[in-house]
C-alpha cells in the first residue's frame, strides 16, 4: 500500500514537472526503483528513433539482397535447364551484382578468375551447383562438367578476341 502511494505520488510528480509545472526534486532511488529514468528521457526517445531508423534501413537493404539473391537463382535454374547459356548468365549475375561496388569485390575474391566476367560465369556455376544438390548425382556431375566446358570456351573466346 506504501508502495503504491509512493508510486503514485512519483508518477504525479513527473507529470507535473514535465507539463512545465516546475522543477520537482525526485528521489532517485525511488526513479530507479520503477525503472523510469527521467534525467535521460529525451535522449533515450532519440536514441529509440535512431534504432528504428536504422531498423528499416537495414529491413530494406536485406529486402533488396534477398531479391537479388531470388533472380539469381531463376538465372541458375534457366541455366541448369540450359534456356540461357553460361555467357549470358554471367552478364545477368554481373548486371546485378553492379548494383553495389562491393559485392564485384567480393566476388572477385570467392571465385577467382581472370576478369570480372569469368568470376561471374563462376558464381553462376556455383548458383547451378547449389540448386542441383537433389539431383541425381550423375546428372548434376554431367551438367557441371558441360558448364565447365562452356566456361573454358568462354576463356578460348576472350583469348582470342584482344
Amino acid at each position: 500500500m506504501l508502495l503504491n502511494a509512493r508510486l503514485s505520488a512519483m508518477i504525479a510528480a513527473i507529470a507535473f514537472a514535465l507539463a512545465g509545472g516546475g522543477f520537482v526534486v525526485v528521489s532517485l532511488f525511488s526513479m530507479e526503483q520503477i525503472g523510469f529514468d527521467v534525467w535521460n528521457y529525451r535522449k533515450n526517445l532519440d536514441m529509440l528513433d535512431q534504432c528504428h531508423v536504422e531498423m528499416e534501413r537495414r529491413s530494406l537493404e536485406s529486402e533488396t539482397v534477398r531479391s537479388r539473391l531470388q533472380i539469381k537463382i531463376l538465372i541458375a535454374e534457366q541455366l541448369i535447364a540450359d534456356r540461357i547459356t553460361l555467357d549470358e548468365a554471367a552478364e545477368q549475375f554481373e548486371e546485378l551484382n553492379q548494383v553495389h561496388p562491393q559485392i564485384v569485390t567480393e566476388t572477385r575474391k570467392v571465385f577467382p578468375a581472370e576478369n570480372e566476367h569469368l568470376s561471374h560465369a563462376l558464381q553462376a556455376i556455383g548458383f547451378a551447383d547449389a540448386q542441383m544438390t537433389e539431383e541425381d548425382p550423375t546428372l548434376r556431375e554431367q551438367r557441371m562438367e558441360e558448364l565447365y566446358i562452356e566456361l573454358g570456351a568462354i576463356r578460348q573466346q576472350q583469348v582470342a578476341t584482344p
